[in-house]
């Protein structure tokens, strides 16, 4: 089964990780710390279910470990049904939320 591009990029950090300090290691794990906590907080002020929306996502490509492909023919989805939920997925990880706004572009993506 093909996979479309990701969306999402790896940000690979962990050669400059290792350069650092110790003082400064331990400022950016617990400002790491802080950032996905407070994201937590943006969810919930985004609307009652982005929180629920965002742990599912994580938990399915922990299941997975990333192979969406094999997680998808498990589930019995088609190639495109795969491609639309990653499209959804990422978009949904990007906002921190359900609700997708652009500047030009005003429109919500919900999932009851």
């Amino acid at each position: 089964m093909e996979v479309k591009e990701s969306l999402t990029q790896r940000l690979e950090a962990s050669q400059v990780f290792h350069k650092l300090s110790h003082k400064h290691k331990l400022y950016a794990h617990h400002m790491c710390r802080a950032a996905w906590h407070g994201s937590r907080i943006i969810m919930n002020q985004v609307s009652p279910e982005a929180e629920d929306i965002f742990d599912l996502v994580i938990e399915l490509r922990s299941s997975c470990s990333g192979d969406w492909a094999a997680l998808s023919q498990q589930c019995g989805l088609s190639t495109d049904e795969l491609n639309f939920f990653l499209e959804y997925a990422a978009t949904v990880l990007y906002n921190l939320g359900n609700y997708f706004v652009s500047t030009r572009l005003h429109s919500s993506i919900y999932v009851a």
